[in-house]
């Protein structure tokens, strides 16, 4: 799947893709108003974007996501990460599918 399908299947899925540098930072120009309307012109958007970020909140649906990451490599975050999965609530909607869990390219997770 190319970066534009991407971006177009997470459109139709009723999430806001933003394109973004391999930093994870916005790939558009300061005052942009993307995190509150809807994306467009996905053709030039997204045009030797590396990847996509999903703008959260309403625009998506009321998507939120938890970063557990360690940002400097060497900090653990199996302390936290562990207490808050094992949480019988978080146990719960993890059972429904209500939430899901994923690995991130670092040592990471991102809990949506």
């Amino acid at each position: 799947m190319t970066i534009k399908e991407a971006a177009l299947f997470y459109l139709d899925e009723g999430m806001n893709p933003i394109p973004a540098n391999k930093d994870k930072s916005p790939r558009l120009a300061s005052g942009h108003s993307f995190f509150y309307d809807r994306i467009d012109d996905i053709d030039k958007r997204f045009a030797g974007v590396p990847l996509i970020g999903i703008a959260g909140g309403r625009i998506s649906e009321g998507i939120e996501c938890l970063d557990f990451d360690a940002s400097h490599g060497n900090e653990s975050i199996d302390v936290i990460y562990n207490a808050y999965i094992n949480d019988p609530q978080v146990q719960y909607l993890l059972a429904q599918g209500k939430i899901s869990v994923n690995k991130t390219a670092g040592a990471g997770y991102h809990i949506i």
